[in-house]
Order: structure tokens, then sequence, then C-alpha cells
């Protein structure tokens, strides 16, 4: 990863702050987030741990397949901008217990599970370190790194859920596993691999030494600090001047008509 620009992945991670904000935000407040995001907040984290920065040449901090740069400053946005918008309508009864509000298909939901999953099962084993000399098998089989990394998804959904309204877990699946994933790398690097990508050294478990897995709490560090204090100050320019999100009216006939002026699923058709 070292100094390589990956095409698209600042889509990716803009994308995971929309995640967090379903059903209730203006299309008016996605795109100039969207502009500053991806004009000054993404290359920035980008630029230090992918292009040379500080983080990547001094405090040699590594960052594999984007656990810091793309998830974890795509959730930090969208956690910024949960704070200020608040819940969906009904998804907090008054005793503060969260409502289960339904998907419309499961179906839907278990194909974009498959697709996701085989689409991602190749993309980041074969693009980050190739696919040559067994590196796939590098990422592939590393089951450790993903067994913890689904059971502190489940807990951490479960957990945030109480206190904030983030309809696809987005930052459980993308910030606590993106923290997760970064800090991993203090831990589970090997040596040759560190030589390899010519960023910082081997971890705990090869080295027996803790200061790859400080470098790698420096990074998520300074990297949330930045994203969230950015990220909070946009979103609040925007809520009080714009405004951030729609009326209850317009959220309870959903944003497919109320934003866009068309219904996103045919048997609502006949509401039109």
């Amino acid at each position: 990863m070292d100094g390589v620009y990956m095409p698209g992945v600042d889509r990716v991670s803009l994308a995971i702050v929309w995640g967090t904000t379903l059903e209730r935000m203006r299309f008016v407040a996605y795109l100039i987030f969207a502009v500053v995001f991806a004009a000054g907040i993404y290359p920035i984290v980008s630029h230090q741990l992918f292009g040379g920065g500080w983080l990547q040449t001094t405090i040699e901090a590594q960052d594999f397949a984007g656990s810091t740069v793309v998830h974890l400053t795509g959730a930090t946005a969208g956690l910024a901008a949960l704070l200020l918008l608040g819940p969906r309508i009904g998804k907090y009864g008054r005793d503060r217990k969260p409502n289960l509000i339904s998907g419309h298909s499961m179906p839907i939901v278990g194909l974009g599970i498959l697709i996701l999953w085989l689409g991602w099962f190749g993309f980041n084993p074969g693009s980050t370190l190739g696919a040559l000399g067994n590196r796939f098998a590098d990422v592939a089989l590393v089951p450790i790194i993903g067994v913890i990394a689904g059971a502190l998804v489940v807990v951490s959904i479960i957990a945030i859920e109480k206190v904030l309204d983030d309809p696809v877990g987005a930052i459980s699946a993308h910030g606590i596993a993106g923290i997760w994933g970064t800090l991993a790398c203090g831990l589970f690097t090997s040596e040759r691999l560190a030589e390899l990508n010519g960023v910082g050294e081997g971890g705990l478990w090869y080295t027996g030494s803790f200061a790859q897995l400080w470098a790698q709490f420096v990074a998520v560090g300074l990297a949330f600090a930045f994203v969230f204090l950015t990220s909070i100050a946009v979103f609040a320019l925007i809520k009080y001047t714009l405004g951030i999100r729609i009326t209850p009216e317009q959220e309870k006939k959903g944003l497919d008509i109320s934003e866009h002026g068309m219904y996103g699923y045919p048997e609502h058709m006949a509401d039109f």
C-alpha cells in the first residue's frame, strides 16, 4: 500500500457515512458533505497512511487494506452525523429501548450479503498484496483476525443500538472492526510482510516488541480525532444553515418519494 492510490476507495468510505444516516437525512446535506469529504477529509488521512505522510514515514504505522483510511474514516464521519441527526421516528420507545425496524425484503438482503462476501473476499486478498507468490493466501487465511472481528461486530451492534440509531451497523462493521484491523497489524504482521511492504516492523506475536502496536494506536487515535472534529463541524454548519434532516412527514412517506420523486418499491406505487 506504500504510496499507492486505490481508485474508488474514497467513494467506498463515503458510502459508509450514508449507511449510518439512512431514511432521514436531506439529499442536499449528502452532496455538500460528499464534496468536503472527498476533497479534504479523506485525502489527508489517505496521504498520512498510504501516501508517505507523517504517520507512515515517521510513526511507521501500517494500514492493511484501509482499516483506518477507508473503514474507520467513514465510520467516524458517520458517527459525527448521527450525533447531530438523531434516530429514526419510532426507533426508541418511551423507555429508550430500541424497537426493531424491519427491512423491506429479506431475499434481497441475503442476495446482497452473498454478493458482498464473494466480491470483497476476492478483492481484498487479490488487490492488497497481489495474487502472486502465495500472497493471496497471506490475506485470506488469517482466521484469528476475522473471528475476533466478527464477534466484535455482533457485540458492538447490540451495544451501540441502545444509544444510537445506526440502521446497517456501519459504525460497528467499519469503525470497531476497522480499529481492530489496524491494531491487528501491531499484533500479527510478520517480519517478512513488514519488510516486503517497507513500512514498520513485525508485530508483537513475531517480535515480542510493542513498538508496532503503539504505532497503530497512535494512527487510530489521530485519525479518529481529525475525522470526527472535522466532520462534526461540517455537519453542524449544514444543520444550522440549510438543515440536515427531512421533516417528519417526509420521513413517514420515505426518502424515495420525498427526496427523489419516485417510490423505490413497486408495492408502494398504489399510493403514488
